[in-house]
């Protein structure tokens, strides 16, 4: 249900753009997604995505506008906490959201940074009992963010 909140498919090539961290090993790779990379803890029942949106698929525009892309068509409440972070060098946008899904209690944790003409997104979802115990798995993905410069100039001569 909530692959739609990536769904913008780019290029699955993104080692020519950026390379994540793995989070903990309480984490499994999902390979099945529109996401560059996603992972589950089934013990959390969490999810942890990250997409970029690079080159033809990059949109300039403020960090306010990319969250709130990323919560087009979720009943979302009003942000818990919206809070500026530096990531890879760069002013990111982090904002914690309580959701409901067939019932379910959500919390999502959203994390957009843009920098060399791509669109970093980061998106943790969790049951709300369980998302203090991810947070920081997620947190420590998103701050491992390592973009190629080089290629990205290359590719945009």
């Amino acid at each position: 249900m909530l692959v739609f909140l990536l769904a913008c498919l780019g290029s699955k090539n993104i080692d020519a753009y950026y390379q994540v961290a793995n989070p903990s090993h309480l984490w499994i790779e999902v390979s099945q997604t529109p996401a560059d990379r996603a992972w589950r803890n089934a013990k959390l029942n969490s999810l942890i995505y990250v997409k970029a949106n690079c080159g033809n698929y990059f949109e300039d525009r403020n960090l306010e506008d990319s969250l709130l892309s990323l919560t087009r068509g979720l009943n979302v409440n009003n942000p818990i906490n919206t809070e500026s972070i530096i990531i890879s060098g760069r002013k990111g946008l982090f904002q914690v959201q309580d959701s409901e899904v067939d019932g379910v209690p959500l919390r999502l944790g959203i994390l957009v940074v843009s920098k060399n003409n791509c669109l970093y997104d980061f998106l943790f979802i969790s049951p709300r009992k369980h998302f203090a115990e991810g947070i920081g798995d997620f947190m420590n993905t998103a701050q491992s963010l390592k973009t190629n410069t080089n290629l990205n100039r290359t590719e945009n001569k």
